[in-house]
């Protein structure tokens, strides 16, 4: 997967995500796919859930 385009794509991955987490002894396209997505929900959530910048004035 190239792109997050939906938060259904988003909710899918993060599910793929989990289940990739869970399995102990993975193999290199396992890490290398967990990676992949890893980078790739990064990505969305900065696009799609900015955090506010802190209010220096307090």
């Amino acid at each position: 997967m190239g792109t997050i385009e939906t938060e259904e794509q988003y909710e899918n991955t993060l599910e793929r995500v989990y289940d990739l987490i869970q399995i102990d002894e993975k193999t290199k396209s396992e890490y290398d796919e967990l990676e992949a997505l890893s980078i790739t929900v990064e990505k969305y959530k900065k696009i799609n859930y900015l955090m506010p910048k802190p209010n220096s004035n307090l």
